[in-house]
């Protein structure tokens, strides 16, 4: 009976936990549709039989390696008794059961490997799976459009949360099989040794202790880290504009304009660091003390308190050594039944620490399918046709009412007005970005057509230089490779034969002019019977300008102009106005329109250049002589924080105080011990009392590093980007970085992705560096007095030569991890682009392309993430 209870009470024990803490989150449900994690698990979790495979064989091969592990541990439970018992026979004895220790430590090590192997494979594949899900809904029709205009990040949602949130559940899923499984069987061997009670007990305090940090020290996960991420999206979003305008912020002198945006943002996501760091101290102190170190004190009384209480008399030394190997057995079986328990806490905490990325996550999926496709009443024909359309934002506001005109083959249309009164918008209807509620569109094509690329075709201000080659440039959004002779007859239209057989390779690196020019050849190439002409000549010259009306003329395309100029009257029959109050508009014909011949347009001017060209044949000189050394230590040095030297000194000291207390707190076993033994109750709570000191003042110590080092990594973030921010926004610095140099391409992922890794890692290494001296430093000044100098020697020689084969043996695998974060860089990158980029892509109907495009830049990030996941555990 209590074999079977002391199996049930801990499964009981944490389904009344679930449902506690599901009840908490359920009135939030109600509001939220998809909330939570449930709402991701529910999405990649594989079926037991048919349905999803993903991951299936990972968390099979997981839980099999689970159960191999448990007995290695029942095993060395085992061991570590017969170890006790042995210690003071002489003979061989004691040398085999170390042999076999040491062959039981090298299985261990190969199923942990292992399993952390196939754990991080499962990140990957729910990772790869989710990416896939998010993108195929993402790109489906205009979503991607509709998503930058109430999300904030949407693309860093699925390029980083994703990741973290698809590795902190695959690691949530590794601790939940190992807390099942070693929970059931050391809840079992304990319950049927030592009684139901024991075998309840971890779960118990697990439970309390849980409710106790919960209602003492509560934090809102979700939005202290949702408001860093919102923050860190609107800081790499004001970079990337900067890089993406450079060449007219550089040309007005916005430097200082754009400084101060950028300035802003990076104040108010230092600030959300800064108040997310006091946020967790409380929580973080309470969480730890009750989880970490205070439990090493309760687990002794637990084991050791009833024989102390008990009255053992007349104990001979066999009888000690017996009692003192019973003890460590029995403290060991309790022990992984804590750990067990622990890793469930654990789990509790990482859901916990994940709802900020998850919120995000799920917000993006429930906008997604929430967005319904663009509504209005369209018709098909070989004319642009408005009758009574009511053009208003997606906020209702509207722009222009009952618009009603026509736009046969040949005929050609001027659109003016004032800024915000509504021309693009215009367009935006017509392409189906957005809805219409009132009126008819009448447009050329079919029904499959996307945005304004078969029929009608538009060309923006801006335009939108793909990644690809020239041949990709031309024929975009479709795939299509052409010839050098093919390319050569488009681009001498234009002016831009100069670019066939050139090293170009950096489009957006073109002057303005130069990319409207090859905008107009993708026009040429892609014949359309209508072209809607957005300011998309405000780089070229005039010549070019009336050049262009001339090759619309010629491939009879007919063409609507958005403009303010004059001058461009005398290329059109027609002229819309709007924004005259009211949604009023105006149109008019155009009087002393005259027909462009284009036949009597010179060779020279027919087929030559008419701008001066930048050579861009040779390759550019480098700003700098000589590559320019950033070894770590000099980004370390510019990062520095404030007080640095005086902040260090606290963290080793505070590590040294952790250090000393973990020495004092490793000693409790061994005096309750001493207490059994003379059965001195007083000595027992004496013991227990320091214990619970220890604990106290260790994990205080713990806290106030783990702060500094929060803080640390908080300011070195800030100092490293203000610097390279101030930099960039020098005059004509930006420019000169990126196209003059040409060395760095990417400074907007530098300044934010690459900084927030580097920080992390230094702070990251800073206790890491620090903590193994003064750890060595105590345990060995401890062994000193019980096994002598020469056994220290032994001791220090076994570290030193450990680290040799170690260093020796393992590769360099530093071109990996540059490899892998610029893989993840340029995904990151490419969906940056299609969040500045949307209503471009949009329009021309490239979300299909530019999917393919992601899709294959994911692949080659998984290939190295998994590559180096197997490097992990060839040498782990």
């Amino acid at each position: 009976m209590d074999k079977r209870i002391a199996m049930l009470l801990p499964m009981l024990v944490l389904l009344v936990m679930f449902l506690r803490t599901k009840k908490k989150e359920r009135g939030e449900r109600k509001r939220v549709k998809a909330k939570g994690v449930g709402a991701v698990f529910a999405l990649l979790r594989p079926g037991l039989v048919g349905g999803a495979t993903e991951g299936r064989k990972e968390i099979v091969v997981m839980a099999c390696l689970c159960f191999v592990r448990i007995y290695l541990m029942s095993l060395s439970s085992k061991l570590y008794q017969k170890l006790v018992e042995a210690d003071l026979v002489k003979g061989g004895r004691f040398w085999r059961l170390w042999r076999t220790v040491l062959l039981l430590g090298m299985a261990h090590t190969l199923n942990d490997q292992t399993f952390k192997y196939y754990g991080k494979q499962l990140g990957t594949v729910w990772r790869e799976k989710l990416t896939a899900i998010l993108h195929e809904s993402y790109f489906k029709g205009f979503r991607y459009y509709s998503a930058t205009q109430g999300i904030t990040g949407s693309g860093d949602i699925i390029a980083s949360d994703v990741k973290e949130v698809t590795q902190r559940l695959s690691q949530m899923i590794a601790e939940g099989l190992h807390a099942v499984t070693a929970g059931i069987f050391f809840s079992y061997l304990v319950g049927a040794k030592y009684g139901w009670k024991y075998a309840i007990m971890p779960y118990l305090y697990l439970w309390m202790g849980f409710a106790l940090s919960q209602r003492i020290a509560p934090v809102n996960w979700s939005k202290v880290q949702g408001q860093i991420r919102d923050q860190f999206s609107a800081c790499r979003e004001s970079i990337a504009r900067v890089v993406t305008h450079q060449e007219p912020i550089t040309a007005q002198k916005g430097e200082a304009y754009e400084k101060a945006v950028i300035e802003k943002n990076f104040k108010n996501w230092i600030q959300a660091q800064h108040s997310a760091g006091k946020a967790v101290i409380w929580s973080g102190y309470v969480t730890q003390c009750v989880f970490k170190w205070w439990i090493r004190s309760f687990l002794a009384t637990m084991v050791i308190g009833p024989y102390t209480f008990r009255g053992i008399k007349d104990m001979d030394e066999t009888m000690m050594k017996q009692l003192r190997g019973h003890l460590g057995y029995h403290f060991m079986l309790v022990k992984e039944s804590f750990m067990a328990a622990g890793n469930t806490a654990k789990i509790l905490y990482q859901l916990n620490q994940i709802k900020g990325a998850v919120k995000r996550v799920n917000q993006l999926t429930t906008a997604l399918d929430d967005t319904p496709d663009p509504q209005g009443n369209f018709a098909r024909d070989d004319c642009i046709k408005f009758e009574n359309v009511r053009i208003a934002m997606p906020t209702g506001q509207v722009l222009v009412d009952d618009l009603s005109f026509t736009l046969e083959k040949g005929d050609s249309l001027l659109l003016t007005g004032h800024n915000g009164a509504g021309k693009s918008s215009i367009f935006r209807c017509l392409g189906g970005l957005w809805s219409i509620n009132k009126g008819l569109i009448t447009k050329p094509g079919t029904d499959a057509d996307e945005g304004l690329h078969h029929k009608v075709y538009y060309l923006p201000q801006k335009p939108y230089t793909v990644l690809g080659d020239l041949s990709a440039q031309i024929t975009y959004p479709d795939d299509v490779t052409l010839s050098e002779e093919e390319l050569l007859v488009t681009l001498t239209e234009v002016g831009l034969e100069y670019l066939v057989g050139s090293t170009v390779t950096d489009w957006e690196g073109l002057s303005l002019g130069e990319q409207q020019r090859l905008a107009i050849a993708r026009l040429l190439y892609h014949k359309p019977s209508f072209a809607i002409l957005d300011e998309c000549t405000s780089g070229v010259s005039g010549e070019m300008e009336k050049k262009l009306y001339m090759i619309c003329k010629m491939h009879s395309i007919t063409y609507i102009t958005i403009s303010h100029r004059p001058v461009l009257k005398a290329f059109h029959n027609r002229m819309l106005q709007i924004g005259l109050g009211d949604g009023r508009y105006e149109i008019t014909a155009l009087e002393g329109y005259e027909q462009p011949d284009y036949n009597a347009m010179s060779p020279m001017k027919k087929f030559g250049s008419m701008e001066t060209h930048e050579d861009h044949t040779a390759e550019t000189a480098p700003i700098f002589d000589t590559e320019p050394s950033w070894p770590a230590i000099d980004v370390i040095r510019m990062g520095w924080p404030a007080n640095g030297n005086l902040r260090l000194s606290m963290i080793a000291a505070s590590l040294t105080g952790q250090a000393y207390m973990q020495t004092k707190h490793s000693h409790i076993f061994g005096s309750m011990l001493g207490s059994v033994f003379t059965q001195d109750r007083g000595l027992f709570m004496h013991v227990f009392k320091w214990g619970s000191l220890y604990s106290v003042t260790g994990c205080l110590f713990e806290q106030v590093m783990e702060y500094i080092v929060r803080e640390w990594n908080t300011e070195m973030k800030q100092n490293l980007t203000q610097r390279f921010a101030h930099k960039l926004l020098e005059p004509n610095a930006c420019y000169t970085l990126t196209q003059i140099d040409g060395r760095i391409k990417d400074p907007h992922q530098r300044m934010t992705l690459d900084v927030v890794a580097f920080s992390d890692s230094v702070s990251e290494l800073i206790p890491q560096l620090v903590n193994p001296m003064v750890t060595i430093g105590f345990a060995v000044n401890g062994l000193a007095s019980f096994v002598g100098s020469e056994t220290i020697g032994v001791f220090v020689g076994y570290i030193a030569a450990g680290y040799g084969i170690i260093k020796a043996t393992l590769p360099d695998q530093k071109s990996l991890v540059k490899k892998e974060s610029a893989e993840e860089g340029q995904f990151c990158s490419l969906h940056s682009r299609v969040t500045r980029f949307a209503e471009s892509i949009a329009f021309i109907g490239g979300g299909q392309r530019e999917k393919r495009i992601i899709e294959d830049k994911m692949g080659e990030v998984l290939a190295v993430g998994r590559k180096k996941i197997r490097e992990s555990w060839k040498f782990g």
